[in-house]
C-alpha cells in the first residue's frame, strides 16, 4: 500500500496508541449463518462470493484517499483515529460522485479519485488468476511448480483477505478506521441480503435450507 500511495503524494498515517483507543467503537455486525447439519436428499445449490470484502473495496472505492467522513451537521468530523474537515462546497460539488455507504459514511468514486486500496486489491486478484491460469497451463507435468504456485496464488488470496482486517485491528493493526472497517462489513451484508431475496423471490426458495458462502 505504501508503495502505491508514495507517487501519489499521500502520508500514511500513523497513530499513537491513545488515538487507537479514542476512536469509535464498531457499530456492524457481519451476515453469519450456521448451517443445519442433517442429510439432504434433495440438490444443494451453493453460492460462493468470490472475496466478497475485497470486491466490495473495489466496487464502491472504498479507501482512506477517497473517505469524506460521515453524514453529519458538524463540519468538523472524526475519522477513525483522526479528524477529517470537508467544506461543505466541496460536498455540493461532489453531491453527484459520491457513494454513500449503509452505515453514512462518503466515499468518492472512482471516477473522481481512484483510490489506493482498491488498486491495490485489483492487481492482488488479477496477479492470482494469472498464477491460476499458469497453474492450468503447468498441470500434472512439474508437480514442484504446480505445488509453488497453488502457495503462492493462496498467498495472494490471503492479502486480499485480511485487507479488510488491516482497517479493522484496533489492537496490533497499524492504521485503524472504525469508518471504513463498518463500511465494508455493512456492504458486505447488505449484499449478502440482497442475495438471499433475489434468490428467495425468483426461485421461490422460502421455506428451504440454502447457504451463501464467501471468503
Amino acid at each position: 500500500m505504501i508503495r502505491l500511495a508514495k507517487p501519489q503524494g499521500y502520508v500514511i498515517l500513523s497513530p499513537s496508541r491513545q488515538q487507537v483507543a479514542n476512536q469509535a467503537a464498531a457499530e456492524c455486525l457481519p451476515l453469519i449463518f450456521e448451517p443445519k447439519s442433517r442429510f439432504y436428499t434433495s440438490p444443494v445449490l451453493v453460492l460462493d462470493f468470490q472475496s466478497l470484502y475485497p470486491s466490495q473495496i473495489i466496487a464502491h472505492n472504498l479507501c482512506y484517499s477517497t473517505c469524506l467522513g460521515r453524514i453529519s451537521r458538524s463540519i468538523e468530523k472524526r475519522f477513525g483515529t483522526t479528524v477529517l474537515q470537508v467544506r461543505r462546497e466541496m460536498l455540493r460539488q461532489l453531491e453527484d460522485h459520491l457513494f454513500i455507504s449503509p452505515n453514512a459514511v462518503m466515499f468518492t468514486r472512482k471516477e473522481t479519485r481512484a483510490g489506493v486500496l482498491p488498486r491495490m486489491l485489483q492487481e492482488v486478484l488479477t496477479t492470482r488468476v494469472m498464477v491460476k491460469n499458469a497453474m492450468k497451463q503447468v498441470g500434472e507435468s512439474d508437480k514442484t511448480l504446480y505445488r509453488m504456485l497453488d502457495y503462492r496464488q493462496l498467498a495472494l488470496k490471503l492479502l486480499a483477505n485480511v485487507t479488510y482486517g488491516y482497517t479493522s485491528a484496533s489492537f496490533s493493526g497499524r492504521m485503524p478506521c472504525v469508518d471504513i472497517a463498518d463500511t465494508i462489513v455493512q456492504s458486505g451484508r447488505e449484499t449478502l441480503e440482497r442475495a438471499i431475496r433475489i434468490v428467495e423471490a425468483e426461485w421461490n426458495a422460502e421455506g428451504t435450507r440454502w447457504m451463501i458462502l464467501y471468503d
